[in-house]
């Protein structure tokens, strides 16, 4: 527009020589004009007007004038350098938009081929005023880590972390990775707080399958898992959380009592303490509903991500497993309540879990984790326990009364005989009346150490399963 001015300065008659002499100027600035506010709104289309406008500004007035480079006078009002200045101004501008196109491109394509729950290279976050960090983390990678569950087994190595950084921008919950590799497999004690979604199964061995079988899907399963949980294709992915991030995901595999003796494996090598529970007191068990030669326990903050696991793991069977039974469970989403840390409510409304072993306490990985037989050293046991929940039932019950029958109180938590949640039960008190101040029928007295078995020997994962018009508890 410069260069037109001082032409029509010289030539007289100024606005009409403008006006005249620009009108395919003027339509290119009006659509360069376009890109500019596209490009404000942050609009992708505004890289192409943008560039499409200095494309046709080169050719229409950079180009016609090039003449002006190598001439000694052209036909306009000021000085022949600034003509020379205008005319490689507007053709290096436009031009070179043009060859710059297909590397913003490039690097588009490159942005959405990132992992999925990776940011992208250039995404930065504030985090003090004037002070831009990189949210970019390197994810870990790993195989399986051990045969926990309803069986255990052995660890192998650990992957890689992030890069340490300072003041690190909060991570988005579907972002999040659990580390896949370790001393002991991923679901038991990792991520420390339960996740929000959970699918557990156990599959029965085919008839016909032998060691090399089962041992050829271990390893399927393995790589699977290490793959999924870092949000990472695996094999011909289905896409159904293509998108998503790994959202916490942990696999954790386990093998049941009634392996062995099957595909090759002796029944001598089966732990002692691995063998088939009875029934509690009250309990009417389904067998179409229990055990099982294989477990599989997957968690995630994100219900297609769990979906997606278990349905790869189901694919991956390959006629080795069958089915055997399957249930799904939710509980709080992290970050849905004040404190992450705080101890988790039942559908019931009571907390649950007050008396979970910590891992600050100096037993707790003796309490949790196996010490033998040296095969599933570093491994754990499960137990699945269904719960029916009769909520209509109970909801008609006084709070006094459902106290009562828990022996805590419902809204702190704290045990009927005084104190806060964490205050040890005095079931010696009475009251007034000469009654235990914790029923002697109560689930805290009934479940007391000593009674039935010491809690702190169990790690308890509380998740909901609902049903129809049957509301279930599982653990």
């Amino acid at each position: 527009m410069s260069h037109s001015t001082l032409i029509a300065a010289a030539a007289g008659g100024f606005v009409a020589a403008f006006a005249g002499d620009n009108v395919i100027q003027l339509g290119c600035w009006a659509v360069a004009a376009a890109g500019f506010f596209l490009l404000a709104q942050r609009k992708t289309s505004g890289v192409w007007v943008a560039t499409g406008a200095a494309a046709l500004i080169a050719v229409a007035s950079g180009v016609t004038d090039m003449p002006t480079l190598w001439r000694s006078s052209a036909p306009l009002s000021g000085p022949l350098w600034l003509e020379r200045l205008l005319v490689v101004t507007t053709v290096g501008i436009g031009f070179g938009l043009v060859l710059a196109l297909p590397l913003w491109l490039r690097a588009e394509r490159f942005k959405a081929a990132q992992l999925p729950g990776e940011p992208a290279a250039d995404e930065l976050a504030a985090t003090q005023p004037g002070e831009r960090v990189s949210r970019r983390g390197v994810l870990t990678a790993g195989g399986l880590a051990g045969l926990g569950g309803l069986g255990a087994g052995a660890a192998l190595t650990s992957g890689s972390g992030p890069t340490p950084r300072t003041n690190p921008a909060p991570v988005p919950l579907g972002r999040t990775a659990v580390p896949f590799h370790g001393q002991h497999q991923a679901g038991i004690i990792t991520p420390a707080r339960p996740q929000a979604r959970t699918w557990i199964a156990a599959f029965d061995l085919a008839p016909h399958a032998d060691r090399a079988a089962l041992t050829a899907l271990l390893r399927r399963w393995t790589d699977a898992a290490a793959q999924l949980t870092q949000a990472l294709p695996y094999g011909t992915d289905d896409l159904i959380a293509a998108g998503s991030g790994a959202a916490s995901l942990t696999v954790t595999v386990s093998v049941g009592p009634s392996l062995f003796g099957k595909a090759g494996l002796p029944l001598s090598a089966r732990p002692t303490a691995l063998t088939p529970l009875p029934a509690f007191p009250g309990e009417h068990l389904d067998p179409a509903r229990s055990d099982g030669d294989l477990g599989v326990l997957i968690c995630a903050d994100d219900a297609l991500v769990v979906f997606h696991a278990a349905h790869t793991l189901q694919r991956l069977t390959g006629g080795t497993a069958v089915l055997r039974w399957q249930m799904s469970g939710f509980g709080r989403t992290p970050g849905a309540g004040a404190d992450d840390t705080a101890t988790a409510r039942n559908l019931m409304g009571q907390l649950d879990g007050t008396n979970n072993p910590k891992p600050a306490d100096p037993a707790f990985t003796g309490h949790v984790f196996a010490t033998g037989p040296t095969w599933m050293n570093g491994g754990s046991y499960l137990v699945i326990r269904r719960i029916r929940m009769l909520l209509d039932r109970w909801d008609t019950l006084p709070v006094t009364t459902q106290e009562q029958v828990i022996g805590r109180r419902k809204d702190n938590g704290a045990p009927l005989s005084g104190g806060t949640e964490f205050t040890p039960a005095n079931y010696g008190q009475t009251s007034p009346g000469g009654h235990p101040t914790i029923p002697v029928h109560a689930h805290k007295a009934q479940f007391r150490a000593g009674f039935l078995f010491h809690p702190s020997l169990v790690l308890d994962s509380m998740f909901e399963e609902v049903k129809g018009a049957d509301l279930r508890k599982g653990r």
